[in-house]
């Protein structure tokens, strides 16, 4: 979780980052709170290498956070989803799908 998009483009996106490292196949996911626009612009650059990419922006701050008690709002389709299930699950007790990618930032855009 980082705390901008501005933040959320470097690490994914710098000739360092994220996409660039990452081998084709592999999920990523990002539990930022950014604008659906941006959300949509790295799922297109992951899709691009061949990478599934899901926006998971989360409710519950902090306090939820310590205590493991998150709740994911997961924009991914179902395939995506299910392999983000177990690791979102360990940070998070609830996990609403919206099954689109950017749809999980929309629905936080909405709060």
């Amino acid at each position: 979780m980082l705390p901008a998009a501005q933040h959320v483009k470097a690490v994914y996106l710098n000739d360092d980052g994220v996409l660039a490292g990452a081998a084709k196949g592999v999920p990523l996911v990002d539990s930022s709170t950014i604008d659906p626009a941006t959300a949509k612009l790295i799922a297109e650059a992951a899709a691009q290498r061949g990478n599934p990419f899901g926006d998971a922006p989360v409710s519950g701050g902090v306090v939820g956070a310590q205590a493991g008690t998150l709740t994911f709002m997961v924009g991914a389709d179902e395939a995506l989803f299910e392999a983000l299930r177990p690791v979102l699950s360990g940070m998070g007790k609830n996990m609403v799908h919206l099954r689109r990618n950017q749809n999980g930032s929309d629905r936080k855009d909405l709060q």
